[in-house]
């Protein structure tokens, strides 16, 4: 076939068979390791912020357990008391989302003036920025609310 393609056509190409899936698949790697690679990236600084904010939480419930017991041996449910550190450490999730939401609004804004790169992050991007900080936050506080709830007002006043 191919030799009489070319005895009909001389300025005919003949390069690799492929097929349309086969060649996107060529076509595309480059952008799909990219967008592997920030994924795994993405999850990393998921991780970090959430163990971040769960250390912060930590070290804040260990220098305030003194407080956390009078306030147990005051009346405060559990519930309160995992609510109050939880509210501690959605308000660092606020902080850092609202950051991060303008550093994408930054970039969104920045990178068409520049003109020098072709994608620029919409605002589904910087909604799920703000989301994933806000779960980290969540997600990180969790094991230091729940110290905090299981607090025994009686054995840490009685420790001075």
């Amino acid at each position: 076939v191919v030799d009489a393609l070319s005895a009909a056509e001389p300025g005919l190409v003949f390069g690799n068979w492929q097929t349309l899936g086969e060649r996107r698949e060529e076509d595309m790697r480059r952008e799909i390791a990219s967008s592997r690679l920030a994924s795994i990236i993405a999850g990393l600084s998921l991780m970090l912020a959430t163990f971040g904010v769960g250390g912060s939480l930590a070290h804040l419930v260990t220098l305030r357990q003194k407080e956390l017991a009078v306030r147990a041996a005051l009346g405060a449910t559990p519930s309160r008391l995992m609510r109050g550190v939880l509210g501690d450490g959605v308000r660092l999730g606020v902080w850092g989302a609202a950051g991060g939401a303008a550093l994408v609004l930054l970039i969104a804004v920045g990178v068409p003036v520049v003109g020098w790169w072709d994608a620029v992050p919409g605002w589904m991007t910087g909604a799920g920025s703000v989301l994933a900080g806000l779960g980290a936050a969540v997600i990180g506080g969790w094991l230091p609310a729940r110290r905090a709830s299981r607090i025994d007002p009686q054995r840490m006043l009685k420790s001075d």
